[in-house]
């Protein structure tokens, strides 16, 4: 089956000492958290407690883009193509020079980890410290819990003490890994906005962040020294990296990468990492797919919602009280 030749595939790979391409390098101890790639190719890669952005060509050319006085985590392109980045309890946007501005400080909030655009105007934001997600308006800054505790708390057991970490907008829904429960959790977009009812869709599943292939697997961050690919029918297929500590991932946006995905990682600085902690590092990483682009997942603005209607609505009354003239409906004459 195809599902167990990806498998095979990837540990024939490691067998023969093949690795992941490694793109690029940073000194033992940086934290890469997240990743977001522009549509020209670009890398923009938060280094964790350092509150940087490095802008990453794919050939692996970095430099500073950006820094904050406080830790930074996810980081996405808005509809236009600005950068946006969260951390701590503040929520950032960032100019084409990388000069930052705060959008929202947000009341309530512990620990801001992924980032996902939820309609061209607003994000949503996972909270691991409160098991929460954030709703904050990028225009004016306000902030709202979208949905909080239920399956996005932190167990009593939990091994790691995380739980809303990774966000993504896939097909009408939001979907968000619980890393201490080790669950990742779908949650619909009901048509007013709102959260509908979470459920859990895969569970053993303690990752970090994730993306989403064009064919509906999700590619996930373990921190392990693999990806776990998990397939709409439920079935997994570990690929392994040969790096630990990766956090983060994001498919590639040109013709040249755009079946190839990018991993991010801390070197395995929080890890038992055999021969201790490495240099953190972005490889890249062949696949059988094509990635979802995520600016192409946020909702539509209410307005655009009500412009949609109106047409369809213009469209029925043609339809119902029209008639047909040179092939054309056409209103009666009062």
């Amino acid at each position: 089956m195809k599902r167990s030749s990806d498998l095979v595939i990837a540990v024939w790979l490691c067998a023969l000492g093949l690795r992941a391409e490694t793109i690029a390098t940073y000194p033992v101890g940086t934290v890469l958290e997240n990743i977001a790639i522009a549509p020209a190719g670009n890398l923009y890669v938060t280094s964790g407690e350092a509150g940087v952005i490095y802008q990453v060509t794919p050939s692996g050319s970095s430099q500073t883009f950006a820094n904050v006085p406080t830790p930074l985590g996810g980081v996405i392109l808005t509809s236009d193509n600005s950068v946006v980045a969260v951390g701590a309890t503040s929520v950032y946007r960032f100019a084409a020079s990388g000069a930052p501005s705060v959008i929202a400080n947000i009341p309530g909030a512990g620990d801001l980890n992924g980032v996902a655009l939820f309609s061209p105007g607003s994000v949503l934001v996972a909270d691991d410290a409160v098991g929460a997600l954030w709703k904050v308006d990028l225009s004016t800054g306000a902030s709202s819990a979208w949905l909080s505790g239920g399956l996005l708390s932190i167990p009593p057991d939990a091994a790691l003490p995380f739980s809303a970490n990774g966000v993504k907008l896939y097909n009408g829904s939001v979907y968000v890994s619980n890393t201490g429960a080790a669950t990742l959790v779908r949650v619909p977009i009901l048509p007013d906005g709102s959260a509908g009812t979470p459920q859990i869709v895969a569970s053993s599943f303690q990752v970090d962040d994730f993306a989403f292939g064009a064919d509906g697997s999700i590619f996930a961050a373990t921190q392990n020294g693999a990806l776990i690919r998990l397939f709409p029918d439920g079935t997994r297929a570990d690929i392994p990296t040969g790096t630990y500590g990766d956090a983060a991932v994001a498919f590639g946006r040109t013709a040249a990468d755009f079946r190839e995905i990018y991993v991010v990682n801390n070197g395995g600085l929080f890890t038992d990492t055999p021969g201790g902690t490495e240099p953190a590092s972005i490889i890249r990483l062949a696949t059988d797919t094509t990635g979802v682009v995520p600016e192409l997942q946020a909702v539509p603005e209410p307005s655009t919602l009500w412009l949609g209607a109106t047409g369809v609505l213009v469209a029925v009354v043609f339809r119902v009280h029209g008639r047909t003239v040179c092939g054309k409906r056409q209103l009666p004459m009062s």
